[in-house]
């Protein structure tokens, strides 16, 4: 079981260190139409564990902190309407 939990966290971390590369735009246009309407809903989703991501004794921690993320996203995207 340790080496199943060191495997899952040197993954985590692999994919952490990707998502962190950098990157170049080559091109870039503005948009040049004019003022787009405000959405009448924005569907914010829990983000969730399962376990294929997670060890199965953490799923139930994972799903609490998704929900306390969509919480935070939804009250940043209500702060900024």
């Amino acid at each position: 079981m340790k080496l199943f939990s060191r495997t899952v966290l040197c993954l985590f971390a692999i994919a952490a260190l990707d998502g962190c590369a950098s990157s170049t735009i080559t091109s870039r246009q503005e948009y040049q139409g004019g003022k787009i309407a405000r959405p009448d809903h924005i569907i914010v989703y829990d983000f969730v564990a399962t376990s294929a991501d997670v060890p199965a004794e953490q799923i139930a921690t994972g799903r609490q902190v998704g929900a306390e993320v969509a919480k935070v996203l939804v009250e940043d995207i209500c702060l900024t309407l």
